[in-house]
């Protein structure tokens, strides 16, 4: 009997104690919906082709810039070779 009330006040104590929150909070009913939302776009076939795109654009153009740069580097020829601006 003894250690059962033990048992009951340690197990008080460490949910009392501060920044113990409880394992399931209540979300506002928005932020399930806006939650949901962004899921359900996130999963779409037309999100994960507009995603390859953008990556795909992203490595193709570095590629052809790290390729450029590497060429200027490389021309040391030129007497402006320790000068490289950088723009677009």
């Amino acid at each position: 009997m003894k250690s059962q009330i033990m048992l009951i006040k340690s197990l008080s104590l460490k949910s009392a104690k501060p920044g113990n929150t409880a394992p399931h909070k209540a979300h506002s009913p928005f932020w399930v919906i806006v939650s949901k939302e962004m899921a359900d776009h996130i999963r779409s076939w037309r999100f994960i082709v507009l995603f390859l795109l953008i990556v795909l654009t992203f490595l193709a153009s570095m590629y052809v810039s790290l390729g450029n740069l590497k060429q200027a580097m490389g021309n040391t020829s030129d007497p402006d070779h320790i000068f490289y601006i950088l723009s677009y």
